[in-house]
């Protein structure tokens, strides 16, 4: 009876963690958490609760390295009906073919070298609830057939086994790959793609919703705010407009990288300029001096062609060689006497530049 006693508890107190740990997972992977001001992304969060929905239903997540795929799949996980249940994950890009095939589904003593006792694979664990393979766009084309027939049948195998075991899984998954040019390359299997892509939904990346930027950024703030135990206040006028105008390759998990990355190494109070990192600063800098040479040449090209409605007003008319002189001191004028830049813009060699310009300056034959 004490033994009884004993397993009844243990078995309450496992679920009390287990509904315990559901509990927490829901509050943060919510979709009311995903900040975004973004109406594209807006869409995205209305296909995802609806997709959550559809229990049996496989989703395809496709975009930027960076961009929330995992943490939207794992939303749309805990907002469905298999909350409850098990929701596991695999990277298809971190494993071999051999490890990835035998994580996947498992395998019975023998089955090769090191195979002493049987292992359940992630499909028949995570049977009643979710399995999220992210980047599926490695797997290889022999697991792909595989995964196909537990998608269409229900049933798989282990490795070396023999007797076929069912399993009721919803399938998420999630790639950076252009899944349809991978489909033309014969890289990645049609039957397979169309059967994950029931419900496709495209992450944008984060320069192309640009208004969510810093509302992420200070979300980022407040959460390392906690974590690091600092003070800071937010960001400066100019801090911030170079966050929004950044390009952010890396996406959200860049983002969250340059905040926590500035935070720890700046003094508590607004982040300004000279706090963030030399490829944001540096970056900007670029883009003001390209803005400011073509400024200058769209100045100079103005002043040329007004100066030349002038003199045809007054019938006065300039040889072609006198406009070609002129034309090209005001572009080397516009940018600084470089005499590199100022062929680029006038659409010619350095050589022939330096030439004419040396032909220009030799004295009159007596």
């Amino acid at each position: 009876m004490r033994r009884f006693t004993r397993l009844t508890n243990a078995f309450s107190k496992k679920v009390e963690n287990h509904a315990h740990a559901v509990a927490l997972h829901f509050m943060f992977y919510n979709f009311g958490r995903i900040r975004t001001e973004s109406p594209p992304m807006r869409d995205v969060l209305e296909i995802a609760r609806k997709a959550a929905e559809a229990e049996h239903t496989t989703v395809l997540i496709q975009g930027e390295s960076g961009t929330g795929k995992e943490v939207l799949a794992k939303t749309i996980h805990y907002h469905s009906p298999r909350a409850q249940m098990p929701l596991l994950e695999l990277n298809c890009a971190a494993l071999p073919d051999t490890l990835l095939e035998s994580e996947l589904f498992g395998f019975e003593p023998g089955a090769f070298t090191d195979a002493r006792r049987r292992k359940e694979g992630l499909l028949e664990r995570a049977s009643g609830g979710t399995l999220f393979l992210d980047e599926i766009g490695n797997m290889s084309l022999a697991v792909q057939a595989k995964l196909l027939n537990v998608l269409e049948q229900g049933t798989f195998y282990r490795l070396g086994g023999t007797r076929p075991i069912r399993v009721d899984v919803r399938l998420i998954a999630a790639t950076n790959r252009d899944l349809k040019g991978s489909v033309t390359k014969e890289e990645f299997r049609e039957d397979l793609f169309y059967r994950l892509n029931v419900v496709p939904i495209v992450i944008p990346p984060l320069r192309e919703r640009r208004e969510d930027i810093l509302p992420l950024a200070l979300d980022f703030l407040q959460h390392f705010n906690t974590e690091l135990k600092r003070a800071f206040t937010g960001f400066t006028r100019a801090a911030a407009d170079l966050l929004a105008g950044y390009q952010w390759p890396g996406n959200i998990r860049e983002l969250k990288n340059v905040i926590e990355r500035t935070m720890i190494l700046a003094p508590d109070g607004d982040i300004d300029v000279e706090h963030l990192p030399a490829e944001i600063t540096q970056k900007a800098e670029a883009r003001s001096q390209k803005s400011e040479v073509q400024t200058g040449e769209t100045e100079c090209l103005a002043a040329q062609q007004a100066r030349l409605e002038h003199r045809e007003g007054e019938r006065e008319f300039l040889t072609l060689r006198e406009l070609e002189d002129r034309y090209i001191d005001e572009v080397l004028a516009a940018v600084g006497n470089n005499k590199t830049h100022a062929a680029r813009v006038l659409g010619i060699h350095p050589t022939s530049l330096l030439r004419r310009l040396k032909k220009d300056h030799q004295p009159p034959p007596e």
